[in-house]
């Protein structure tokens, strides 16, 4: 269990680097990841929803290699949201850490339960959606109100930056692959594939 754990977390950050966040804070199988946060970012709402997709599809192949090491795969839930926090040190004097406190936070690990409620692999808030930028394929899922907030916002579900089937001849790990470069060309951030090595991980 701690091997599956380490290998999602580490491909997991690496996607978060990738596409310009960083990763503020790992409670067990979970990833706080920030945008705009150390440095101004215009685009930060669209890397973030972008790093989702490219992590959903990183999990396809991820779970393709434990499959074949006999362990069962893995699926995710991401929330996005964007708003207002406060980062810095936080903690006591036996015990220090980088991170980030505030409404944004919380009602950010609402939205991510409500995942599995909707059956989506990525949710992101109204404030996202106004923000992004990318040719993503996204459908709203509903009003809600969740716990610690007077008001409801509505919430969309994110599937990706497009809705066209994979490339002809391509199926499972290859489809996957190449949706994954796809996203991060988006940013104009290249990949480097090879046929005996598609695993842009380590």
């Amino acid at each position: 269990l701690l091997q599956v754990l380490e290998r999602y977390l580490s491909v997991i950050s690496q996607i978060i680097k990738l596409f310009g966040g960083t990763v503020a804070e790992i409670q067990g199988d979970g990833v706080l990841a920030l945008w705009n946060a150390e440095e101004d970012t215009e685009d930060h709402a669209t890397r973030a929803c972008l790093a989702a997709c490219a992590m959903v599809e990183a999990m396809a192949l991820l779970t393709e290699e434990l499959r074949q090491k006999a362990l069962p795969g893995l699926r995710i839930g991401v929330a996005v949201n964007t708003g207002h926090g406060l980062t810095g040190i936080i903690g006591c004097s036996e015990r220090l850490k980088w991170g980030c406190l505030g409404d944004t936070v919380n009602y950010t690990n609402r939205l991510e339960t409500l995942c599995k409620f909707y059956r989506v692999n990525i949710i992101c808030s109204e404030t996202t959606y106004r923000l992004l930028e990318a040719d993503l394929v996204t459908q709203q899922l509903d009003l809600v109100k969740v716990r610690g907030r007077e008001a409801s916002g509505r919430i969309y579900a994110v599937f990706g930056q497009h809705d066209q089937p994979p490339p002809e001849g391509e199926t499972g790990s290859q489809a996957s692959v190449t949706r994954l470069a796809e996203a991060a060309q988006e940013l104009g951030i290249v990949l480097e594939f090879d046929q005996e090595n598609p695993w842009p991980f380590s």
